[in-house]
C-alpha cells in the first residue's frame, strides 16, 4: 500500500472519533447518538497494527473473513461505486482498514476491523462508520509528487443493529467544525463530503 494510501487511513480515524463524540455539530440526531461508549482499558483494545494476525500474508488474510463479515461488506457496498476504499470504525476507539473491491471479492487489509463491525451490528452497540472512496478523478498534484485522487467521504451511525446514514451537511459539520471551540475549520483538501446511502442489514438477522 502506498504512503499516501497509508496516510489516508491514519487521517480517517480522528474524524470517526469526532463524529462519535461531537454530536453537538450534527443536526437532528437522536439522543442515543449523543452518548459515547466507555473506553475499554488498553489491555482489552484491539487495533490492527497491534494484532498478531496482521503479520500473516495478505492472501491468507483475505480468506480469513467470516461468511457473515463478507455478507456485511456486500450489503455495505451494494450501492457504492469505486474500487479502493478506507473503512474506519469507531466503537470507543478508532480502527481502519483499506478495502479493494474486485469481481465479487473483497481484499481487506485488516479483517479484524470488519469482524468488529459485524460484532457491533449483532450486539446492538453504538458506533460510527466512515468510508473514504478513492475516485478516478484527480483532486490536485503535490509539489514534486503524485496526483492525489479526489476522495468521497460518507458516514453512518450504528445503533441497535441499524445503520443510519448521515447526509452531506452532517458530514461537513463533523469534519469542518473544531470539536473544542465549535469554530469552523477549512475542509480537507481533495475531499468531497457526500450523503451515505441507506444500507439494509436485515439479511444478517435471518
Amino acid at each position: 500500500m502506498s504512503t499516501h494510501y497509508t496516510r489516508e487511513c491514519e487521517q480517517s480515524q480522528p474524524w470517526a472519533i469526532i463524529i462519535f463524540h461531537k454530536a453537538a455539530a450534527l443536526k437532528n440526531v437522536n439522543m442515543p447518538w449523543r452518548v459515547a461508549l466507555p473506553r475499554k482499558p488498553p489491555s482489552q483494545r484491539i487495533h490492527p497494527v497491534d494484532n498478531p494476525i496482521q503479520r500473516l500474508p495478505r492472501y491468507r488474510l483475505r480468506n480469513m473473513l467470516s461468511s457473515a463479515a463478507r455478507t456485511l461488506l456486500r450489503l455495505l457496498f451494494l450501492d457504492l461505486a469505486g474500487e479502493r476504499h478506507i473503512l474506519t470504525l469507531h466503537t470507543g476507539y478508532a480502527m481502519s482498514t483499506a478495502i479493494t473491491l474486485g469481481d465479487e471479492t473483497f481484499d481487506v487489509e485488516h479483517p479484524v476491523v470488519v469482524e468488529r463491525l459485524y460484532e457491533a451490528v449483532v450486539s446492538g452497540a453504538q458506533a460510527a462508520l466512515i468510508l473514504r472512496t478513492f475516485t478516478t478523478h484527480t483532486s490536485h498534484t503535490e509539489p514534486g509528487g503524485p496526483n492525489i485522487p479526489l476522495k468521497q467521504v460518507r458516514g453512518w451511525r450504528l445503533d441497535h443493529g441499524l445503520l443510519y446514514p448521515l447526509d452531506e451537511a452532517q458530514m461537513f459539520d463533523a469534519h469542518c467544525t473544531d470539536s473544542a471551540s465549535g469554530e469552523p475549520i477549512p475542509p480537507e483538501p481533495g475531499v468531497e463530503y457526500t450523503a451515505a446511502p441507506a444500507v439494509d442489514l436485515s439479511e444478517l438477522r435471518r
